[in-house]
């Protein structure tokens, strides 16, 4: 379980209070794993065939917290986050990475004073998968593939206003956010 307690690295915007205001953290967590080791091919003698594929899926998602800190109550707000994730596939070269960009939205009610909200993002699917044996793939490619998340961009709106952001880390700027 992966956590960010990341109170600045909160974004404020020019003549807005919410760096100060807000503070919000995230956690990475694991919904459920089902380790399948799905073998394509016939067992001999108790031994897999060399060459075969095993694959591991689990599913991620964050638990988002966001924590009034002021004295008085904050009106409703919206917020729109994106999931960083990076696809390998088995076989090929290194470089070759998918970045997918998971998009959802949370409608966060008013928050009482000294007050704090979760909720959770959309579930992600991430695969493992591995080459057995002694083989290796002509062209060079990758002889096991894990897809992993880069991070987590949320940002906030009071009706169409942008009224803060947050990333887990601050590099996903490199991505552009996906609206």
């Amino acid at each position: 379980m992966k956590s960010g307690f990341i109170a600045f690295a909160l974004i404020g915007l020019a003549g807005s209070a919410w760096a100060s205001d807000f503070q919000v953290t995230t956690t990475r967590k694991v919904e459920d794993t089902s380790k399948n080791n799905r073998h394509f091919g016939s067992k001999t003698a108790g031994r897999i065939n060399p060459g075969v594929k095993g694959k591991k899926v689990e599913t991620v998602y964050y638990a988002v917290n966001v924590t009034n800190r002021s004295f008085s109550a904050q009106p409703a707000l919206q917020a729109r986050y994106v999931l960083y994730v990076e696809r390998q596939k088995l076989g090929e070269k290194i470089g070759t990475e998918k970045t997918d960009r998971i998009k959802g939205t949370s409608a966060i009610e008013g928050i009482a004073p000294k007050a704090s909200i979760s909720f959770d993002t959309t579930s992600i699917k991430l695969s493992e998968e591995t080459l057995s044996g002694n083989w290796i793939y002509a062209n060079g490619g990758r002889m096991k593939a894990a897809d992993k998340v880069l991070g987590i961009w949320i940002k906030f709106f009071d009706g169409d206003k942008e009224v803060g952001e947050y990333m887990n880390p601050t590099t996903l700027k490199r991505y552009g956010w996906a609206e």
